[in-house]
C-alpha cells in the first residue's frame, strides 16, 4: 500500500506543478518573466525535489498520505477555479514590476485576495504532510515566506493605481490567504 500511495502522491504532485507551469504561463500577462518569478520557479522545483526525496526515503502513515492526496486535489480545484475567475483580469506574474490593471473580486477572490498563493500553500502543506518528515517543515515555511513577500508586493502596487480605494475596501473584507472569519 505504501508503494502505491507513494507513486500516486508523486504522480499527482508532478501533475499539479506541471499544471501550474503550463496553465500559468498562458494565463499571466507579464511582458517578460520577472527575476523574482524565476526565483519562485527555482524554489518550486527545488522544494518538489526535496519533498519527493523525503517521501521516497521515509515512511508515512496511511492517514498522512490520504490527507496529502486530498489537500493536493483541493489545491488543484482551487487553482482552476481561480484561473476561471481571473481569465479576463490581465494578471501579472509574481514579482512583476508593472502595476495591476484590474481588480478581480469574483470566484475565489470573493473570500481571499491571493487564491493562487492559497492553492500553492495548500498543495505544499499537503505534500509536506505526505512526507511525514520534520525536515519538510522549514521548507514549507520558506515557501510560505516567499508567497507572502510576493503577495505584499502585489498589494503595495495597488496603492499606486486608481484602484487604491477599491482595493483598500476589498482588503478590509477579505483575508490574504485564508477567508476572514466574522
Amino acid at each position: 500500500m505504501q508503494l502505491g500511495l507513494d507513486i500516486l502522491l508523486t504522480g499527482l504532485s508532478i501533475f499539479v506543478i506541471g499544471s501550474h507551469a503550463v496553465v500559468g504561463k498562458g494565463h499571466f500577462k507579464s511582458r517578460q518573466m520577472p527575476a523574482g518569478a524565476n526565483l519562485v520557479s527555482a524554489a518550486v522545483l527545488t522544494t518538489l525535489a526535496v519533498f519527493l526525496l523525503l517521501l521516497w526515503t521515509g515512511e508515512a502513515p496511511l492517514a498522512a498520505q490520504l490527507v496529502a492526496l486530498a489537500l493536493e486535489a483541493a489545491s488543484l480545484w482551487l487553482f482552476f477555479r481561480t484561473i476561471a475567475a481571473s481569465r479576463d483580469g490581465a494578471l501579472h506574474f509574481a514579482f512583476d514590476t508593472e502595476n495591476p490593471v484590474s481588480l478581480v473580486t469574483a470566484g475565489p477572490y470573493r473570500h481571499v485576495r491571493h487564491p493562487f498563493y492559497t492553492s500553492y500553500l495548500i498543495f505544499w502543506t499537503g505534500l509536506a504532510i505526505g512526507t511525514w518528515s520534520p525536515w519538510a517543515i522549514p521548507v514549507l515555511v520558506l515557501m510560505t515566506v516567499l508567497y507572502t513577500v510576493a503577495a505584499r508586493g502585489e498589494e503595495a502596487k495597488f496603492a499606486r493605481t486608481g484602484m487604491s480605494e477599491d482595493y483598500a475596501a476589498y482588503r478590509a473584507r477579505t483575508g490574504m490567504f485564508w477567508p476572514k472569519l466574522g
